[in-house]
């Protein structure tokens, strides 16, 4: 994992750890930190790095969600959830169809981990 992707689940954690947070905040928090866990990384990189999303022509990435989360300007899963699924579908119409992009399959594998995670809220 890189720096830049390190330095994002940290500050994940940090404020999964701020008690002030509302527990809607606090799952929403628990799915970010699992989109950025290392055992993604491997299909999540694109998204987690911002030298990573500009090098695939992203115009959004997971860190810009996670900006939005840490500066509360996102503090609903229905707002969390759309802002994911934007991100995702931004990566779709850059790349196309999961058959035709590595990108884009990459896209697809974290998607269905969003998917499953946001499911279970």
């Amino acid at each position: 994992a890189t720096e830049e992707a390190r330095a994002a689940t940290a500050s994940v954690s940090a404020l999964l750890d701020d008690e002030t947070l509302a527990d809607e905040q606090v799952a929403v928090g628990r799915v970010l930190q699992e989109l950025f866990a290392a055992k993604y990384y491997s299909f999540s990189r694109p998204f987690l790095s911002a030298t990573e999303a500009e090098a695939c022509a992203l115009t959004a990435s997971l860190l810009s969600v996670r900006d939005k989360i840490t500066s509360r300007a996102l503090t609903d899963i229905g707002a969390f959830a759309s802002e994911v699924r934007r991100v995702f579908a931004d990566c779709y119409m850059v790349h196309g169809h999961p058959n035709q992009s590595a990108v884009s399959k990459k896209c697809e594998r974290i998607d269905a981990v969003f998917e499953q995670n946001i499911s279970l809220l």
